[in-house]
């Protein structure tokens, strides 16, 4: 947003020095005169249209520099390849959206653990692990679990999601993970949602993660489904801790369905956002 924000300045400091100071701007202006008037009064609202154009155009999806889309999507699919993955164990889709709301974080909050990313993938069903956790620094697969959906969200498949209290629903789109503690369902994660509409009450509903002994294997494998929880990201028992020592204070965490309307209105969609940073970001 810098290069608009100084236009948009630049151009108040031109419309100010245009109505207050006319004559030291065009030393020959006459206001008696219809030419000059007109002139005059035809420059103010060009520079105001002016404005209002680019400041249009980016709300629009004007990029801010020059960097290739595409650079980001070759790394993006590389990337995939190098970790193993395949369209029956993470959409590519949902990699791909993680990794752009991933660096447009960097860009934009201070997020503590980059090296980290957490993708749920809830297109899979709830019998398959769908929690993946990436060291993208290292370029491995240091995580992945089953991970329940809430209750009112589906039954074998998560398809509705909410974010208001008490729907009992997950909620999609982009986390930063918070601090670790006890709580009642024992060990447990906080999590803040960073989408406004789609995940900004995360911390009001207690949206956590925390182990259940209804999230587990044999159960996925023998009905071919687990339990569903009240909107939490509920791993199973004995994966709490581990889950939870490994993602918690400060790394990215992305929750994906293909939500209709999400990739229009998301702010952590945007591929030129995500390139300028991929780009400039590289790990210390």
């Amino acid at each position: 947003m810098m290069i608009k924000n100084i236009f948009n300045f630049l151009s108040v400091i031109v419309i100010l020095a245009l109505l207050l100071f006319p004559r030291r701007i065009i030393p020959r202006l006459n206001f008696k005169r219809a030419r000059d008037l007109f002139g005059y009064s035809s420059l103010v609202f060009l520079v105001i249209i002016l404005q209002n154009l680019f400041s249009l155009g980016y709300a629009n999806g004007f990029k801010e520099t020059p960097f290739n889309n595409k650079d980001l999507l070759r790394h993006i699919k590389i990337l995939y390849s190098e970790l193993g993955f395949s369209e029956e164990v993470l959409s590519f889709q949902a990699f791909q959206l993680s990794l752009t709301a991933y660096y447009i974080t960097l860009g934009e909050n201070p997020v503590k653990r980059p090296n980290l990313l957490t993708i749920i993938d809830y297109t899979k069903p709830c019998n398959k692990e769908r929690f993946f956790t990436i060291d993208l620094r290292n370029k491995r697969i240091v995580l992945k679990e089953l991970v329940s959906h809430g209750r009112k969200s589906g039954s074998r498949y998560a398809r509705s999601f909410s974010n208001k209290p008490r729907s009992l629903k997950s909620s999609i789109g982009l986390y930063i993970t918070l601090e670790a503690y006890w709580g009642k369902y024992g060990y447990s994660l906080r999590l803040r949602g960073l989408e406004r509409g789609y995940n900004d009450n995360a911390e009001r509903r207690n949206i956590v993660i925390h182990e259940a002994g209804y999230v587990n294997k044999k159960m996925a494998s023998n009905s071919g489904c687990i339990d569903t929880s009240w909107g939490c990201l509920v791993v199973s028992l004995g994966s709490a801790k581990k889950v939870i020592d490994t993602i918690k204070n400060g790394s990215v965490l992305f929750i994906y369905y293909p939500l209709k309307g999400y990739l229009q209105k998301s702010e952590y969609t945007n591929s030129g956002k995500a390139a300028t940073v991929f780009n400039q970001f590289e790990f210390d």
